[in-house]
């Protein structure tokens, strides 16, 4: 016992340029396990990922364009601070910490399926400026806007067609509240043509087709029947990924 602890009082103190690479190597791994979690997610859970869902929620809360890339680069971030929070010694603690940040995030960021875009006219249905309040898990909410009134849906047409020819099995339509970034209504389509009807205002209309870049359109639904073509060009960069990448790859 006695040589055990003389050999580790004779242990040199680490230098300067030492404890900054083992802090960056601390770092580094943390940030690394929490990739790694994140793009498990994304994987698997596709539209209900809890990054998307979460970067959904700041931008419907701060109605700003938040995009999910810079959720992945806050969650990052975030595991690299709980690392030295939890005070990990080793590359593969630090790691650990980084993929448990995911848990976190799932248990903030509940995922509620957003509603179906209608397909058939309605009157009295509320306008997009005033979307649903999201509520917290420990039950405070907030209220994303007010409502404003009620108003008669209008038809938009939209019509898809590939780059290479090829026939679209099926598309993942998303139409979201220009202003306020919330996310109106979501469905799936088979067929190459179709109407949904909404209440007027301005939209962000997103097309997303495996096998092909996710297409976005600005809209603005006035009173009169709306038409939209869209050209979908062939990529080999998932879905998935391309939504992470939202706002940042084009």
């Amino acid at each position: 016992m006695s040589s055990i602890r003389r050999t580790r009082a004779a242990r040199p103190e680490r230098t300067n340029a030492e404890r900054v690479v083992r802090l960056a190597w601390l770092s580094i791994c943390a940030a690394v396990g929490a990739l790694v979690a994140v793009l498990a997610d994304l994987m698997q859970k596709s539209e209900a990922s809890a990054v998307l869902k979460m970067a959904s929620i700041i931008s419907t809360a701060f109605r700003i364009g938040f995009s999910p890339v810079y959720a992945v680069l806050l969650l990052m971030a975030l595991a690299v601070v709980l690392s030295f929070v939890f005070e990990a010694e080793t590359g593969k603690k630090s790691f650990y910490v980084g993929a448990s940040i995911l848990s976190i995030v799932m248990l903030m960021t509940p995922y509620q399926a957003p509603p179906s875009l209608s397909t058939t006219p309605q009157a009295g249905r509320l306008p997009p400026t005033a979307p649903t309040a999201f509520e917290w898990p420990w039950g405070t909410p907030i209220a994303l806007a007010a409502p404003t009134g009620v108003s008669h849906t209008v038809p938009l047409t939209v019509s898809l067609r590939t780059a290479d020819g090829k026939p679209i099995p099926q598309a993942t339509v998303t139409l979201e509240n220009a202003d306020t970034h919330a996310v109106v209504g979501q469905s799936v389509f088979t067929k190459s043509q179709f109407t949904v009807y909404e209440a007027p205002g301005p939209y962000t209309l997103t097309i997303a087709v495996e096998g092909y870049r996710v297409e976005e359109r600005q809209l603005s639904l006035a009173q009169q029947p709306t038409s939209v073509s869209v050209t979908l060009t062939p990529t080999w960069v998932p879905v998935t990924f391309q939504r992470m990448l939202r706002g940042v790859w084009k």
